[in-house]
């Protein structure tokens, strides 16, 4: 079994300070306000790989695209480096559940469209910034290629290049492998955590799976749902580098899953 890393540094690179995010709900002439997320409040640290796992409706995703500035809280803030966020930035990169390619363009372009969006000032360096996370993501030979010509795990790893190209401090992932076979999931798991360990970007992962949790993360955030607020955060002291070892054969593995899984289960509300 390797050596323990390094700590992961306690300084805090994302903070979520007491945010509170509810919609309306209009079906016909009704009206509901349905509250999605209440006082959520927790700090990533520099360089952490965390987690976000809970219940279907506890308002991951939303928590997700209020760090990333894509929607504002109702109150609360969002403190990047101390520097409240209002809106995207070139320091935080996205990576969506879908795939969000555009089936128009190819490969290279496709990673050199976030290029030209976010750094308009270095075109001169674009292609080959592309072709580097291209290459990067296992890629290299596929700069040609249209999405429709890509298996579902190919498509995703073009996402992971785009958003890996504009060099993010962060990156926000929302269920990035929930669409992909099982045996490519562990693979671009693999492949994610060995980016993460070359580039040490701040992640934020959102997740259903709790084995995929427990394999990638420094720390899982445990939402309650209804509305959602944080119910724990767990700290994961499996390892790293994970992909060197049967890290899933480890009994420390086994008993952080049913640890996570245990908090989330008793969290579940049966649907009515």
């Amino acid at each position: 079994m390797p050596q323990l890393s390094a700590p992961t540094e306690t300084q805090g690179k994302i903070t979520v300070d007491s945010i509170r995010k509810t919609f309306i709900k209009r079906s016909g002439k009704t009206t509901e306000r349905v509250e999605a997320l209440r006082d959520v409040t927790f700090t990533v640290r520099k360089n952490e790989f965390m987690t976000v796992v809970g219940p279907s409706g506890c308002g991951k995703t939303t928590l997700l695209r209020i760090i990333d500035g894509l929607i504002a809280p109702d109150s609360g803030a969002v403190l990047v480096d101390g520097s409240p966020v209002y809106g995207p930035g070139p320091e935080r990169g996205v990576v969506f559940q879908s795939f969000g390619l555009m089936p128009w363009k190819t490969v290279l372009d496709n990673v050199l469209f976030a290029l030209e969006l976010r750094k308009p000032e270095e075109k001169a360096t674009h292609a080959d910034t592309a072709r580097h996370f291209i290459e990067m993501v296992g890629l290299k030979g596929f700069e040609r290629h249209y999405p429709h010509e890509l298996s579902g795990g190919m498509q995703q790893r073009v996402g992971l290049a785009r958003a890996l190209s504009i060099n993010p401090d962060i990156l926000l992932m929302d269920e990035p492998f929930s669409a992909i076979d099982a045996q490519t999931r562990e693979i671009l798991q693999e492949e994610l955590l060995k980016i993460w360990e070359a580039n040490k970007k701040t992640v934020v992962f959102i997740t259903h799976s709790i084995d995929e949790a427990v394999y990638l993360s420094d720390r899982i955030c445990i939402l309650q749902p209804r509305p959602g607020t944080v119910k724990t955060i767990i700290e994961n002291d499996l390892p790293h580098p994970r992909w060197t070892f049967p890290v899933r054969k480890e009994p420390r593995f086994g008993e952080l899953r049913e640890q996570v899984w245990s908090t989330v289960r008793s969290l579940m509300v049966p649907e009515v």
